[in-house]
């Protein structure tokens, strides 16, 4: 969905019924809108932000939609760091290898293969691994707020 489509098809409705609420409440009316980018939260000059802003409609602020802010993507980098290491260097070696663990295959080109690794790799990412992103958020949240919303990078992810 486009920025003018909303502006022109969907927010009017919201607009209409957020209208009809002041009507006959008078407590403050609040727009609850999802951060997709076809809301106009990226930037203060378009359509829907004008549209709003002419309608005296206030919404609820939400942070940016950063990967930055959401532990799931520590857990996408380490899937696609292992699997990348993997396929170009797969551990075959005995020196290479840690106490119990088997040697890898080379990949051998083929999408089945390609998921039967990544689904390998992916159950190897350890709750251990998990709760130190989860750990991190505090600390990630104030760095995006110091840069005013730019991408950040920290020793964990």
């Amino acid at each position: 969905m486009t920025q003018k489509y909303y502006a022109r098809n969907v927010l009017p409705t919201y607009i209409e019924a957020i209208n009809q609420a002041r009507l006959q409440d008078a407590r403050g009316w609040i727009l609850q809108e999802d951060n997709d980018p076809s809301h106009g939260t990226r930037s203060v000059d378009n359509d829907p932000n004008n549209l709003r802003n002419s309608s005296w409609i206030d919404t609820i602020v939400h942070p940016a939609q950063s990967p930055d802010l959401n532990p799931q993507e520590g857990c996408w980098n380490i899937l696609k760091q292992r699997t990348k290491r993997r396929l170009w260097r797969p551990k075959t070696h005995p020196s290479e290898l840690s106490e119990g663990e088997q040697p890898e295959e080379a990949w051998d080109g083929t999408l089945k293969h390609l998921k039967r690794i990544l689904t390998q790799e992916w159950d190897k990412i350890t709750l251990q691994e998990i709760r130190t992103f989860i750990a991190e958020m505090p600390a990630r949240c104030n760095a995006v707020i110091a840069v005013g919303g730019e991408r950040i990078r920290s020793d964990v992810w």
